[in-house]
C-alpha cells in the first residue's frame, strides 16, 4: 500500500520528492486514489496557469465530497506545494490540523511536515522549524520527517549548531530509510539533504559525493541540481555549474534561483581573466558560530 500511494502520488502530480515528502502515509490508501487522481491534476494545472478560484473551489469540493479527513488535507496540501502555492499549501495544512483534531499521529505528523515546508519556503523558518518539530514529536522515527527538519536547518539563517544539527539529521534518515529498504529516490533526497549541509559546513569532498549521487538518480530535480552546481562552485567548477543552472531553467524558465545564479556566474567570468580554466566560484557558504 505504502509503495504504491508513493508511486501514484508521484504520478499524478509530477514529482517524485512528493512521495518522500509524505512518507510512508498508509491511511492515504482509504482515499481511492484513482477517484482522486484526476482532480488533483487539473486542480494543479489551474494553480500553475494562477487560476486560484478554480483550483480552491475544486480541492474544497473534493474536501466536501470526502468529509472532513486529516489524509485529504494532505493530499491537498501536498498538491499546492508540488504546485509551488506555499501560501495555499500552509493555508490547508493549518485548516487540517485545526478541522481534525482526533486524527491518527501519522496523519498530523503529515500535516505538520508540510507546513513546515510550505512556511521555509515563505522564509517564516522560525516557525518552519516549529511545525517541522512537532512532526518529529509524533513522528520520531519516521526518515522522511527527520530529512525534513534537517533540511530546514540547513536552510535556516545558519549557524554552526543548526548546521551539524542538520548533517546528523539527515543521516539519521538515511540509516533508518537504508534498513527499510528505501527505495534509490527517497534515498537520494535524503543524500541531497546532508550533501547540502555538508557544503554549508564546508566538508567540500563529501558534499560533492553525496550530492553527486542523488543527482544521478533524480536528475530532473531541480533542488537537488542547484545545490550540485553550488557544489561545483566552491571547488571552481564552474563550467560545470553553468551547465546545471542552463538545465534548471530549460526545466523551469521561472526559476529565480538559476537566473540569478547564471548573472553571477556571468559577472564573475567577466572579471577573471580567461586562461581556458576554470577558476573558483563561490566559497562553500561559512556559518557562524552558536545558535
Amino acid at each position: 500500500m505504502i509503495a504504491r500511494w508513493r508511486a501514484l502520488t508521484a504520478l499524478l502530480i509530477g514529482s517524485a520528492m512528493l512521495g518522500v515528502l509524505l512518507g510512508g502515509c498508509a491511511e492515504l490508501g482509504s482515499l481511492n486514489p484513482a477517484g482522486a487522481e484526476q482532480t488533483i491534476r487539473k486542480a494543479v494545472e489551474k494553480l500553475r496557469a494562477g487560476d486560484d478560484a478554480a483550483a480552491t473551489r475544486m480541492f474544497d469540493e473534493m474536501l466536501a465530497r470526502r468529509g472532513v479527513k486529516a489524509e485529504t488535507f494532505v493530499l491537498v496540501a501536498a498538491a499546492c506545494q508540488v504546485a509551488r502555492r506555499f501560501d495555499l499549501c500552509a493555508a490547508y495544512a493549518e485548516r487540517g490540523l485545526k478541522e481534525t483534531p482526533g486524527a491518527s499521529a501519522e496523519v498530523h505528523g503529515r500535516l505538520h511536515s508540510l507546513l513546515g515546508s510550505a512556511r521555509q519556503q515563505l522564509g517564516d523558518f522560525d516557525r518552519a522549524i516549529e511545525s517541522h518539530l512537532a512532526a518529529r514529536h509524533l513522528l520520531p522515527t519516521d526518515p522522511a520527517v527527520l530529512n525534513n527538519l534537517a533540511y530546514a536547518y540547513s536552510e535556516a539563517p545558519n549557524s554552526v549548531d543548526r548546521l551539524r544539527d542538520a548533517e546528523r539529521l539527515a543521516q539519521e534518515a538515511i540509516d533508518i530509510a537504508a534498513e527499510k529498504n528505501a527505495s534509490p529516490s527517497e534515498m537520494a533526497a535524503y543524500l541531497d539533504t546532508l550533501g547540502w549541509a555538508q557544503l554549508k559546513l564546508g566538508k567540500l569532498d563529501y558534499a560533492l559525493a553525496n550530492l553527486t549521487t542523488a543527482a544521478d538518480t533524480l536528475p530532473e530535480e531541480t533542488d537537488i541540481m542547484f545545490h550540485l552546481a553550488r557544489a561545483y562552485q566552491a571547488i571552481g567548477r564552474n563550467k560545470d555549474a553553468q551547465v546545471l543552472y542552463e538545465r534548471m531553467l530549460r526545466t523551469d524558465p521561472k526559476d529565480a534561483r538559476a537566473a540569478q545564479a547564471l548573472r553571477e556566474l556571468g559577472a564573475l567570468q567577466e572579471r577573471t581573466p580567461t586562461t581556458g580554466e576554470d577558476r573558483p566560484g563561490i566559497r562553500a557558504a561559512q556559518p557562524t558560530d552558536g545558535g
